[in-house]
C-alpha cells in the first residue's frame, strides 16, 4: 500500500487547520499541523508543541521530536503506523524542501485553499 502525504497551503484564517484536522481524523491518518515550527520556529508559541488530540500530556510527539527535518516525514509514517500524513505548514520554503526529501514511493498531494481578501473583512 502506498503512503500518502498531503500538504495544505493557504493564508491564515482560510480553513487550512480545519481541513487538516478533518483529514487527520481518519484512523489511518495523522494530522501534523504546522510542523515546520518544530524545526524552524520564529514565534514564541512555536517553542511549545501542542498535539491535535488536545491532551497536554500526550506521548505521541515525544517520539517524533528527535527526528531530523530531512527525514521527519519519512520516519513519521513508520513511527505512527499510518498511511497518510497531513502537514498544514504555511511556510513555502518548508513545503518545497520537504517535497524534495520525501521518499519517491510516497504519493504527494498539494491543496491550496484560496480565500478572497474581501472575505477577511466580513
Amino acid at each position: 500500500m502506498n503512503n500518502k502525504f498531503i500538504r495544505i497551503f493557504g493564508a491564515g484564517r482560510s480553513g487550512t487547520t480545519l481541513l487538516d484536522l478533518i483529514l487527520g481524523n481518519d484512523p489511518d491518518s495523522f494530522s501534523l499541523g504546522e510542523v515546520h515550527a518544530l524545526f524552524r520556529p520564529y514565534r514564541k508559541h512555536h517553542f511549545k508543541i501542542d498535539c491535535n488530540c488536545g491532551d497536554e500530556s500526550c506521548e505521541i510527539w515525544k517520539g517524533l521530536i528527535d527526528f531530523d527535518e530531512r527525514n521527519f516525514h519519512n520516519n513519521c509514517f513508520e513511527a505512527l503506523n499510518v498511511n497518510c500524513l497531513i502537514d498544514s505548514s504555511k511556510d513555502i520554503v518548508w513545503m518545497i524542501d520537504n517535497s524534495k526529501w520525501l521518499d519517491s514511493n510516497i504519493n504527494q498531494y498539494n491543496f491550496l485553499i484560496y480565500k478572497p481578501i474581501i472575505s477577511y473583512i466580513y
